[in-house]
C-alpha cells in the first residue's frame, strides 16, 4: 500500500477511532488532514463508501492482530487475565467497534464486507476463548459440566459490559483491579 493511500486510510480510522459520523466528514476535509488534494483521494478510492469501508477493515485488521496474538501466560489464569487486558486496551481504543463485535450488531454506516469482518473478529474471538476455557478445564480451575452453549454469551456479556464500565469511565477501578474482576466473574461462573 502506498504511503498515501495509508495516510489518507490514517485520517478516516482516527475519526472512526473517536466515534465521529464519519459519514458526515467531507473528501475534501479528509484530504486537507491527509496533506494531499482531493482529486488524490479519488485516484486511490472509486467512491467515499469504499475508503470508509477500507479504513474500517484495515482498523479491524489491526485490532484482530492484537486479539489473535499467542496464549502469553504460564497458566489459565495468567493468559485469561492477559487476554482480558488486550480486550480491554482494543476497546479503549475504538469502543463502537469493540461494542459491535461483542454484541455481533452493525454500525449504521457499515458494508457488508466490513459486518463480514467484523463477524470473522466475533468467530477468532470465540475460538480461542474456547482455548482458554479448554486451559481452565485441564487446570481444574473451572468445571467442564458447567460450560453450557451459552457459556460464551455470558462471558461475552461479562467482558464487555465490566470493559465497557472500565472504558467509559463509570467505575472507580483501575486496570488491574477491572482485569481481576472480569477474570473472578468468568471463573465464579465457571466453577
Amino acid at each position: 500500500m502506498s504511503l498515501t493511500k495509508n495516510k489518507i486510510i490514517e485520517v478516516v480510522t482516527n475519526y472512526i477511532k473517536s466515534a465521529d459520523n464519519i459519514e458526515k466528514i467531507s473528501i475534501k476535509k479528509i484530504a486537507e488532514e491527509a496533506g494531499i488534494g482531493k482529486s488524490t483521494v479519488y485516484e486511490h478510492f472509486k467512491s467515499k463508501e469504499e475508503l470508509i469501508d477500507e479504513a474500517y477493515i484495515s482498523l479491524i485488521d489491526y485490532y484482530q492482530d492484537i486479539l489473535k496474538k499467542d496464549i502469553i501466560g504460564y497458566n489459565f489464569e495468567e493468559s485469561l487475565k492477559n487476554q482480558i487486558g488486550r480486550v480491554i486496551s482494543v476497546m479503549s481504543d475504538a469502543k463502537l467497534i469493540m461494542e459491535a463485535i461483542f454484541q455481533n450488531n452493525s454500525i449504521p454506516a457499515l458494508r457488508c464486507n466490513v459486518l463480514e469482518k467484523i463477524e470473522s473478529v466475533n468467530i477468532d474471538f470465540q475460538e480461542q476463548f474456547s482455548v482458554f476455557l479448554n486451559m481452565g478445564i485441564n487446570e481444574g480451575v473451572i468445571s467442564k459440566s458447567l460450560i453450557t452453549k451459552n457459556s460464551k454469551y455470558i462471558i461475552k456479556a461479562l467482558m464487555s459490559s465490566l470493559s465497557m464500565q472500565y472504558v467509559s469511565g463509570t467505575t472507580d477501578l483501575n486496570n488491574d483491579e477491572i482485569i481481576d474482576l472480569i477474570y473472578d466473574s468468568i471463573v465464579f461462573y465457571l466453577k
